[in-house]
């Protein structure tokens, strides 16, 4: 998992494992235990929100059928996730990654993968959802 300076818990779900932000450990465990996989986590970006970068799109598409499938009429969380609500300052921010997988040192396989920036603030409620998905 990515180093970001924060303090660290060893997580490992199957085939994934690695160091993960203990004040987003929760939560990636969740995620790990949907089956969705994941390249690097961080509980506090440059912009003080939460970081989840997924391996593809697909893995991404997956997330947030997880956080919108739980919608209220009024669910502002699943709006501001897909970013449908301009006028609202917490939009989530979905963001475009390339990195090499694995010990990839020649550089010959190259993946696209989607990141979620979301506050702080909604980190009770995603893991609420992802919970209640994974029951």
């Amino acid at each position: 998992m990515f180093k970001c300076n924060h303090a660290t818990k060893h997580l490992s779900i199957g085939i994934d494992n690695g160091e993960v932000d203990v004040k987003i450990y929760e939560l990636v465990k969740e995620i790990w235990e949907a089956g969705i996989k994941m390249v690097n986590a961080c509980e506090s970006d440059e912009n003080d929100r939460v970081f989840l970068a997924f391996y593809d799109s697909e893995e991404t598409q997956s997330f947030l059928r997880i956080i919108n499938s739980d919608v209220e009429e009024d669910d502002s969380l699943s709006e501001r996730s897909i970013c449908q609500r301009p006028d609202l300052d917490d939009n989530w921010n979905i963001g475009v990654g390339i990195f090499y997988p694995g010990d990839n040192s020649q550089h010959e396989e190259i993946h696209i993968g989607l990141s979620a920036h979301f506050p702080k603030s909604d980190y009770d409620e995603v893991l609420r959802r992802v919970k209640e998905h994974n029951k």
